[in-house]
């Protein structure tokens, strides 16, 4: 539970949440045609089950934010909690990458497409400035600022701000050793779901 006296900053994803939501349908859609014509049986019911509990978990529960002085990113079934002033660098590609000491925190859920990917590699080769360049890291994405920059940058400022308010010296002994700080925690009732719908399948599918 997050304390509320903590400042939170949660990063919407990036990479667009369309296919989540639509797998979410899906299923109950495929529940509704197999009654209407007679196929519904305790295996598709648990099939679909488990169907929607993937798709939660793979495309719509992974997150990003900040809280306080840490970052946290959620994934499928765990969740790493990394110091931001343990931060020695974060870039996003096709995936956030930060870096802490000889440490590499990824999440999808901040990700820029190929095309852009592409589009950064050609203004680089003309010298121009990357699109990733900002020179206002407070700017909201939304507003002339992609998401994927800002989520950079701003990730980039918070890191920065926190190691100087900790009066660590950047990529000292003391930097790498905040590092023991991070955590990482696991939703074993997510884990339980999944697994309890997985051999709930395997009996429906043996009976």
């Amino acid at each position: 539970m997050v304390d509320e006296s903590v400042e939170v900053q949660r990063f919407p994803p990036s990479n667009g949440r369309f296919t989540g939501y639509l797998g979410l349908v899906i299923g109950p859609a495929v529940l509704v045609l197999a009654g209407v014509y007679g196929g519904l049986g305790p295996a598709l019911v648990v099939g679909v089950a488990l169907f929607e509990v993937v798709v939660w978990l793979v495309m719509l529960r992974p997150a990003v934010w900040v809280e306080g002085d840490v970052l946290v990113l959620r994934h499928l079934v765990r969740t790493d909690r990394v110091p931001l002033a343990a931060v020695t660098s974060v870039v996003v590609r096709h995936v956030l990458a930060v870096f802490a000491g000889e440490r590499r925190f990824v999440s999808p859920t901040i990700a820029r497409s190929s095309r852009q990917l592409i589009g950064e590699a050609r203004a680089a080769r003309r010298g121009g400035r990357p699109s990733s360049w900002l020179s206002e890291v407070t700017a909201p994405a939304g507003k002339g600022v992609d998401q994927a920059d800002f989520v950079e940058q701003r990730l980039r400022h918070l890191a920065e701000q926190a190691r100087l308010a900790r009066g660590v010296a950047a990529r000292s002994p003391e930097q790498e050793a905040l590092l023991g700080e991070a955590g990482r925690t696991t939703s074993w009732p997510w884990v339980g779901v999944v697994v309890v719908l997985a051999v709930a399948l395997v009996v429906t599918l043996l009976v």
